[in-house]
């Protein structure tokens, strides 16, 4: 297969980093493994559990350095750095006009924090953001104190130094299933190419199949971006199957995505498997070059970056069917990334299906 690598798009209309704060006076709310809400700083809500005094942790997780002390001499040498866990620490005030409600509100608490074998979910919003949320455990001992006023102190840690978008951001090629209401086959913007995704906008601009089955040598290009319309398409020339998609991230950290790859699929041959292609990072996940790497019509394989994992519909797992040395699950970073699907089909009914959060770090 020989590939064309297009022109770079015009990035004019990109997007800008997302704010992610410390807000201490923001609305925060904690939800238990076993389901139980208790928030902070809102006392119209039900589950309103006492106003926070202080935090910490929210600003960055904890480092993981590599140092080696230089023997018989200053100094000392550096590997790789690493992100660790992130912990966080909770104090605050628990206030009522009547010891029945403040019982209550302290129990709600109790058992909201109560996430030892399964994780809690905070969830917050700071001014300016989009609302984020992150999975916790209860790290330390829960602690109040006080007389008919109560004060608390929490410390939870999250395995994740990753701060979440609470919405996922998902776009699929050429299939009403995959949620595109209709497809156009102009390089220009029409309503056709619009699509929705919980309160994204998704705009689709590209050389699309208009639901016919593609002859052998054509190719699918599709730029996309989240409210941030105004890409324009490129020409390359390509044999095969493959899309090329702009990917905007309004986070500060790479994110994992979800990939979905669905079948008829083949490898490229000559050596070469299906490549979902990160341009942008020169980061790929790649199958071996074998025929039973192919995607038969009808099936589909999900791509996990974060778990790592290959895993076909039937749930049978793929991972022994990818490329281990060619195979990378950096995922996306900051910003935009150039993605490029490659591999061989002639039926319309080849496609992707991408899903990911914007994070921070």
């Amino acid at each position: 297969m020989t590939v064309v690598i297009p022109a770079a798009a015009d990035t004019s209309s990109l997007p800008t980093i997302s704010p992610l704060g410390v807000e201490l006076g923001a609305r925060y709310e904690l939800v238990g493994p076993d389901g139980t809400r208790a928030v902070f700083n809102d006392p119209t809500d039900a589950a309103f559990v006492g106003y926070l005094t202080d935090l910490s942790g929210l600003d960055s997780p904890e480092v993981r350095d590599n140092v080696d002390v230089r023997a018989a001499d200053d100094g000392a040498r550096h590997g790789s750095f690493y992100l660790g866990r992130r912990t966080l620490s909770f104090q605050g005030l628990i206030g009522s006009p009547d010891a029945t409600t403040r019982n209550a509100m302290i129990s709600r608490l109790q058992r909201a924090t109560n996430a030892l074998r399964g994780d809690a979910i905070l969830r917050w919003q700071t001014t300016g953001g989009l609302p984020v949320e992150i999975r916790v455990r209860r790290q330390d001992p829960l602690r109040i104190s006080g007389l008919a006023s109560k004060t608390f102190q929490i410390g939870l840690a999250s395995a994740d130094p990753r701060v979440y978008a609470q919405e996922y951001n998902a776009f699929a090629s050429g299939s009403t299933a995959y949620g595109v209401t209709a497809w156009s086959s102009s390089t220009s913007y029409t309503t056709g190419n619009l699509v929705r995704y919980g309160n994204q906008t998704w705009v689709a601009l590209g050389a699309v199949p208009t639901n016919t089955t593609p002859a052998e040598g054509t190719y699918w290009t599709l730029y996309v971006r989240s409210t941030y319309p105004g890409l324009k398409p490129s020409t390359r020339v390509a044999t095969g199957w493959d899309a090329l998609v702009l990917v905007g991230t309004v986070g500060t950290i790479s994110t994992p995505p979800v990939v979905t790859l669905r079948g008829p699929l083949s490898i490229l041959g000559s050596g070469v498997g299906w490549r979902v292609y990160n341009a942008t990072t020169d980061t790929a996940v790649e199958s071996v070059a074998s025929s039973t790497a192919n995607i038969p019509a009808g099936e589909y394989v999900v791509l996990d970056y974060e778990a790592r994992t290959a895993t076909h519909n039937s749930g049978a797992s793929w991972y022994s069917r990818l490329n281990f040395v060619q195979t990378d699950w950096d995922g996306l970073a900051p910003g935009t990334n150039d993605l490029r699907f490659y591999g061989l089909s002639t039926s319309a009914a080849t496609g992707y299906r991408l899903e990911w959060r914007d994070a921070w770090v």
